[in-house]
């Protein structure tokens, strides 16, 4: 009873201490939260370093992640911070959803690839100073990506030049037609409306901040875009760009690559944390156009409106340090099964000169970011416009009859 009631009046002094002045000098301790972008090789990477960076700054402050997917819908409506695609910046901001981040949330502001800023970012109404809202995250393109010993690749980085030196696909196969192939990251149907909109800025118009704007279902660059896309397919297949195994990520057709089934591979840089040996391919900026110059997608951690001004404090900090230097460079580093990094393509400059440092694919990857960046509105950005939210559902089962013929269709079929 006596060690039991010291127990208990010990317990009574440290909760009435740790409510008036708790050691890490914090007196909110619920947790913050946190929904990450989930379309990456290795998720749990990003969960462990963004916790153990921010122990270090709260350690009476834990962090939850929570699920969801950053095409449908909105954020949870308990996640403080979300890394959303600025294909979605429009919508999210027509909602109220985005807080703008005050100028002491952003660390390092030149730091950041300045496009990708301006993609998440609007010019303030006097025309003076940037409103942020957003920290970018990551940024991703369409590369093209083949092995280094392969000499006829060595300066392709369109479609047409690709058409030139690669056979057609048989449509009723469902692996490579030949170790000439072609092939494509696409997990039939969902990516089917990200190849259009991959396509379609190489025919888009630039806004004037150098982002890219959707046009709309019947303009000339959807109607250019529907075609670029149907020569695609010409080289890849019908049947080998919708056949996929079950639980396929967009990479797995990197293997085709790896293993010798194929001779090219259209897609994102992670793919080649799916392989050995990565350092062994060739990586060049594709374009489904003539400009060769890509064109990039960008992922933010941005904070929710609306919080409270304690929480709203925490959750700019929570996205800081989702996106600095430390936590990015240690996800971009993890290596996957096959022992190559997550070759993600992080928003910050510091963090992509790291890893350039290390591996020869990071140092392309450098090369190829770094030289658009040079352009007066740095990285050329896609950010949709208000009419995305729309046209990704209606325009899926139109693409589908656009994209691929009805009679290769039919044969599959039977």
């Amino acid at each position: 009873m006596r060690n039991g009631f010291s127990c208990f009046v010990l317990g009574l002094v440290l909760c009435v201490c740790g409510c008036v002045c708790p050691s890490s000098g914090e007196g909110e301790t619920k947790p913050v939260s946190i929904a990450l972008y989930a379309y990456v090789p290795d998720r749990a990477v990003f969960e462990k370093a963004i916790s153990e960076a921010w122990s270090k700054k709260h350690p009476r402050i834990s962090v939850v992640f929570m699920e969801w997917d950053p095409y449908v819908g909105e954020p949870p409506e308990d996640a403080d911070v979300f890394v959303y695609d600025a294909s979605r910046y429009a919508i999210l901001r027509e909602r109220n959803l985005l807080a703008r981040f005050p100028d002491s949330a952003i660390e390092r502001r030149e730091d950041f690839f300045k496009g990708a800023l301006n993609a998440v970012s609007d010019r303030e109404k006097d025309g003076n100073g940037q409103a942020v809202y957003g920290l970018p995250q990551m940024i991703c393109s369409s590369f093209l990506i083949t092995r280094k010993e392969d000499a006829r690749f060595e300066s392709v980085r369109t479609l047409d030049a690709l058409e030139k030196l690669v056979p057609k696909a048989d449509p009723l196969k469902a692996e490579p037609s030949s170790p000439d192939a072609v092939v494509a990251a696409c997990v039939y149907p969902e990516d089917l409306f990200y190849l259009y909109w991959h396509a379609l800025q190489a025919f888009a118009e630039p806004a004037g901040d150098g982002s890219a704007v959707l046009s709309g279902e019947d303009g000339e660059g959807a109607k250019a875009a529907i075609a670029a896309l149907r020569r695609l397919v010409s080289l890849c297949g019908e049947a080998q760009m919708k056949a996929a195994p079950e639980n396929a990520s967009a990479y797995f057709r990197m293997r085709y690559l790896a293993d010798g089934k194929a001779a090219a591979f259209i897609g994102y840089p992670e793919s080649l944390n799916d392989v050995a040996q990565a350092e062994q391919y060739r990586i060049m900026p594709f374009s489904y156009g003539q400009a060769a110059s890509p064109y990039f997608y960008i992922n933010a951690a941005g904070v929710r409106a609306g919080l409270s001004e304690k929480r709203a404090s925490l959750a700019f900090e929570l996205a800081a340090v989702s996106t600095c230097d430390e936590v990015m460079t240690a996800v971009c580093s993890a290596p996957g099964a096959n022992g190559s990094p997550q070759y993600l393509l992080p928003g910050r400059h510091s963090t992509l000169r790291t890893l350039a440092g290390k591996w020869p694919g990071y140092a392309r990857l450098r090369e190829i970011v770094e030289a658009e960046e040079e352009n007066e509105t740095g990285i050329r950005a896609f950010r949709g416009d208000r009419r995305f939210e729309a046209l990704r559902e209606a325009l899926v089962p139109a693409l589908n009859a656009a994209v691929f013929p009805a009679t290769t269709e039919t044969a599959i079929a039977e």
